[in-house]
């Protein structure tokens, strides 16, 4: 047995605890770090990865912008012939469109089989009763007309002038929307391009606008009548005729103001909807011509104590008096008091200056509707 000195003994122990530090030493670089408790982050610090922090840094992402939904074309509804006019007209059309939609349905539900056909309608040709100078004046008015373009002229005749405009105004009678004539002084006029929804008779500033107007009034017409069925009765096609020009119209009343030209032109009734009776009439006409039924208009001239307008058509079995006003001021097309005044023969209220009455027999109408 090996018997230690206490000189010996205290150097081994001190041996002993070196030995101890250098390895606790070595030991702390192996020892892996504890991580914090969540709480100690603060709530809106951004959570940064390893592969984060050792990346290189990057361009921020670009949000892209949404895609617009596509608008919807408020004219898809028009049938494909009407797509390349002007918005005006486009929107007019729409309109007509809603109109006759009713109509056509009202009266395919509740037809009127009686009466027999209608005849054709009968194109004047006023150009023919014109004299050798009246013709030359008529072309160039015409012309006129058809360029939209305003021209003064001379000329000593100013009844051959009237003659000569009327004659246009019905030959062409989309003409007289928007073209007439002034006389500026003595033998002196210049023809007058006017808006067709303007106010006065007086040039436009705005050709466009005119374009415009006469192309919706046009394309109105075209509608309104293409749409009428062909299987419809002759009675039942100048009623829809008659329906539309009553719904689309107001009667308009005037105080202490020039009357606008669209009351009293076809215009009125058939695009602007305000009329007096006169542009009833006009347009109801001209809506018939267009569908060729036999119609023309009637006035009372100077026979009665305030001028009036109405129209004439005629069936196989005689002619009959529609007076469009007198029905939509009575009630709606939907009415039976509607039909009192849509093929209606002749009364006291109603004789033409013309000395015309009517020819056919009266119809029993009370299962119109």
């Amino acid at each position: 047995m090996i018997r230690l000195l206490p000189n010996e003994m205290k150097r081994i122990a001190a041996l002993i605890l070196i030995l101890v530090l250098i390895i606790t030493a070595a030991g702390c670089g192996n020892r892996t770090p504890v991580a914090p408790y969540a709480s100690d982050f603060p709530t809106d610090a951004p959570i940064i990865t390893e592969a984060a922090a050792s990346s290189s840094p990057t361009e921020p992402t670009k949000t892209e912008e949404p895609t617009p939904a596509p608008t919807e074309d408020p004219y898809a509804a028009l049938p494909e012939e009407y797509r390349e006019l002007g918005d005006f007209a486009k929107s007019c059309v729409l309109k007509a469109m809603k109109k006759m939609g009713s109509i056509i349905r009202h009266i395919s539900s509740y037809p009127i089989g009686v009466g027999g056909s209608s005849l054709p309608y009968e194109t004047a040709d006023r150009f023919a009763e014109l004299t050798e100078d009246e013709r030359a004046l008529y072309g160039k008015l015409c012309e006129s007309a058809k360029d939209f373009s305003a021209i003064v002229f001379e000329y000593e005749d100013g009844e051959a002038v009237n003659r000569v405009l009327e004659a246009i105004h019905i030959d062409h009678p989309e003409t007289e929307i928007y073209f007439t004539v002034k006389n500026i002084e003595d033998a002196s006029y210049r023809t007058v391009i006017f808006a067709p929804g303007g106010r006065y008779l007086r040039q436009a500033e705005d050709i466009d606008e005119v374009k415009a107007q006469v192309e919706a009034f046009e394309a109105v017409a075209g509608y309104v009548v293409g749409c009428i069925p062909d299987d419809f009765s002759a009675i039942d096609k100048y009623r829809a005729i008659a329906c539309y020009v009553s719904s689309n119209t107001t009667y308009l009343t005037m105080r202490n103001e020039e009357m606008p030209p669209y009351a009293t032109d076809a215009y009125g009734a058939v695009v602007n909807g305000y009329s007096i009776c006169q542009g009833y009439s006009f347009g109801f006409e001209y809506l018939c011509r267009t569908a060729g039924l036999a119609c023309r208009r009637l006035t009372n001239g100077e026979t009665g104590e305030e001028m009036h307008y109405w129209n004439e058509v005629t069936l196989k079995g005689g002619t009959y008096y529609v007076d469009v006003t007198w029905s939509d001021g009575s009630s709606s097309y939907l009415s039976r008091d509607w039909f009192d005044w849509f093929l209606f023969t002749a009364d006291a209220y109603h004789v033409s200056d013309d000395g015309t009455r009517t020819t056919g027999p009266e119809f029993r109408k009370e299962s119109w509707k």
